[in-house]
């Protein structure tokens, strides 16, 4: 080999190895560089986990900063990953379906290269039931002009804030409450008497009705029916409190929803639309002669 080939050699092996240090250098410099700055700068804050009934866990929280096109949040149960949300989405229901069982939550910004270490915790504890139980019983009824007072026990009132009342004119049990087939109202404070309308058509009525607490975050307790009892009404019984005559609306299964009543023509009023349409006829049959004569 010729000595400016073994030069020429040289160089570029010198130029190739010192290249290839170079760019390694770079990588490792670009690699630092993408771990330490590329994780999410928006952070969690003001977060809240609070009980929100029927055994949910409502989250909210709000972020400080701006969240890029690839950041997400991450939510955590008792240090488990349970869900992974977008970044429009702040808030979340744990639907935990248990009753008096406390949570650790976290909520974290994280994108594909890490999360940002301000994130929002708490605790919360689940809440199913009105507990203690109201421990309802000994209904009575007390009959008025268009409705039936209803009042009752109880033992403990403490998680009480409300009362669901149903009522039916069968027998009815705690599945039929919980399916809806019966007619409930929830009164609007935690006295312990409510009215319930009579039905408004004449005849004797059976009411059964149950009573229920429901706590602050709606939870309710369901039963069966509890008591009844029994009302007539001689004649049909109009909104204000007065009897009438008429066809009364009916009314099935508890609803206290009733069709207009209508009532029937007097005597008198009966005989002016009689004699109205009779003098209505006489005139026509008067025109229509004078009319002949005319065109004759």
């Amino acid at each position: 080999m010729s000595r400016f080939a073994l030069i020429t050699f040289l160089i570029l092996f010198i130029s190739a190895s010192f290249g290839a240090s170079v760019q390694h250098e770079l990588n490792d410099v670009r690699l630092i560089y993408y771990s330490s700055t590329s994780s999410p700068s928006a952070s969690i804050s003001n977060f809240s986990a609070v009980a929100a009934g029927h055994g949910d866990i409502d989250l909210t929280w709000e972020i400080t900063g701006t969240m890029e096109e690839n950041d997400e949040f991450k939510v955590y149960v008792d240090d488990s990953e349970h869900a992974t949300l977008n970044r429009e989405d702040m808030n979340f229901q744990h639907v935990s379906n248990a009753h008096g069982e406390s949570f650790s939550y976290t909520v974290k910004i994280c994108n594909e290269y890490g999360c940002n270490s301000t994130e929002g915790s708490g605790v919360a504890t689940s809440d199913k039931k009105v507990d203690p139980a109201s421990g309802t019983g000994g209904l009575t009824f007390t009959e008025e002009s268009t409705s039936i007072l209803i009042a009752w026990t109880s033992t403990n009132t403490s998680d009480v804030n409300n009362w669901g009342i149903c009522w039916d004119e069968e027998t009815f049990s705690e599945m039929d409450v919980r399916t809806d087939q019966i007619t409930c109202v929830i009164t609007g404070n935690e006295s312990q008497s409510h009215s319930l309308p009579k039905k408004n058509n004449s005849g004797t009525h059976t009411m059964y009705v149950s009573v229920g607490g429901m706590d602050i975050l709606g939870n309710i307790e369901y039963n069966g029916q509890m008591g009844n009892t029994q009302y007539t009404n001689e004649e049909i019984v109009l909104n204000n409190g007065s009897a009438d005559n008429g066809t009364g609306g009916n009314q099935t299964n508890g609803s206290s929803s009733s069709s207009g009543t209508q009532a029937i023509p007097s005597v008198g009023t009966f005989g002016t639309i009689v004699a109205i349409c009779v003098g209505f006829i006489s005139t026509t049959r008067r025109l229509r002669s004078e009319d002949k004569e005319k065109y004759a």
